[in-house]
């Protein structure tokens, strides 16, 4: 069996996994929208992809980021945009959440919306330079570079 490593913590991971096993983080790097999942969070029972939120809180703007991925990395754009949407109006200065809703309404075809998602969410990353999570693009080992998660 071959096993591929998590760049994020060094996790080994079969193949055709999705996250890895030791850390969630997402393995495929060629997925183009901005996760916010905790790195620090520890192995879960349960199936989800994205840990729920405490049960003492309701769910925050990452969280509805998180599960947008979710759907984005189904082609759900509608529901992904549902959760965008929803991350954005808990916290209007989430680049992500803009980001991410800019790159679903290219996938729909709504390209005026995604031009004025991406400007806005530009505009916050670049106001949040020093907070900013880390650079979402990445050289792939054929040299290409692919937009990724982070």
């Amino acid at each position: 069996m071959d096993y591929i490593y998590c760049r994020s913590c060094g996790g080994k991971n079969p193949e055709d996994a999705t996250f890895c096993n030791r850390c969630g983080k997402r393995l495929d790097f060629s997925i183009d929208v901005v996760d916010l999942t905790d790195t620090e969070t520890t192995e879960s029972t349960t199936t989800s992809t994205v840990p729920p939120p405490s049960e003492s809180t309701e769910p925050d703007a990452k969280w509805w980021n998180n599960k947008g991925n979710e759907y984005y990395s189904k082609d759900d754009y509608e529901s992904a945009l549902d959760c965008y949407s929803k991350a954005i109006q808990l916290d209007p200065t989430l680049w992500a959440g803009w980001y991410n809703s800019s790159l679903t309404l290219s996938k729909l075809g709504r390209k005026g919306e995604a031009d004025e998602a991406k400007k806005k969410a530009d505009e916050l990353k670049k106001s949040q330079s020093s907070t900013t999570p880390k650079e979402t693009t990445e050289r792939q080992p054929n040299g290409d570079k692919r937009e990724r998660m982070v």
